[in-house]
């Protein structure tokens, strides 16, 4: 042991310091026993405030949100909502992944639950828009990461609907249903009300239009 690492573990060189891993084990036991608060628990931390992400424009009117970021074919669909949270992070297309995941597709699922949700209901009442830049929807389309998915119907669908039969239930998700599609579509398509790529705008996991 060398300042904390295993001189021989070449498979885990940044391997946590041993007293370290003693406090969070010892957290965990408290989190199952209804004690925290002893050694091993973390520093307490506020709830994040969306000033705290460069990424995040805030929280607008949905009618700034069509009118600033081109959405205005999907005006009737995001003003359900009278309030929008836009994402537009910087890095979704590199030049290692032309349309990316990690760590976008978790922010965006974090920004969902700590700005977009009623605390009470647990039900979305803001819209949540992306902003993809320098990705174009064609492509993905060609590629297979984005597919179509006009014509999905919840009600033969075993991710939305227990109405189904076994056999209408596989003939759906060879159809294309959106919830066995590529990590892409089924993280950002399926949580984001929105996402303005360079070409399009796909909104409601099943409809597509051209950006204006």
């Amino acid at each position: 042991n060398a300042g904390g690492y295993l001189k021989l573990d070449k498979r885990s060189p940044t391997a946590p310091l041993l007293e370290g891993a003693r406090n969070w084990a010892s957290f965990v036991d408290e989190c199952m026993e209804g004690t925290i608060g002893g050694a091993g628990a973390p520093p307490a931390s506020s709830k994040p405030q969306i000033g705290d992400f460069g990424t995040l424009r805030g929280i607008v009117s949905t009618d700034q949100a069509v009118r600033d970021y081109g959405l205005e074919g999907f005006a009737d669909e995001l003003g359900r909502r009278a309030r929008s949270l836009v994402f537009v992070p910087d890095g979704l297309s590199p030049k290692s992944s032309y349309f990316r995941t990690d760590p976008y597709a978790g922010m965006l699922c974090a920004f969902d639950n700590l700005f977009c949700r009623n605390a009470g209901t647990g039900r979305r009442d803001i819209n949540l828009v992306l902003i993809a830049g320098d990705v174009r929807l064609e492509r993905l389309m060609k590629t297979g990461t984005f597919s179509a998915g006009a014509g999905h119907d919840a009600g033969s669908c075993p991710f939305e609907s227990w109405g189904f039969s076994k056999a209408d239930g596989e003939e759906h998700i060879r159809g294309g249903c959106p919830y066995t599609g590529s990590k892409q579509q089924r993280i950002y398509a399926l949580v984001a009300d929105a996402i303005r790529f360079d070409d399009a705008v796909f909104s409601g996991s099943v409809t597509f239009g051209q950006a204006s």
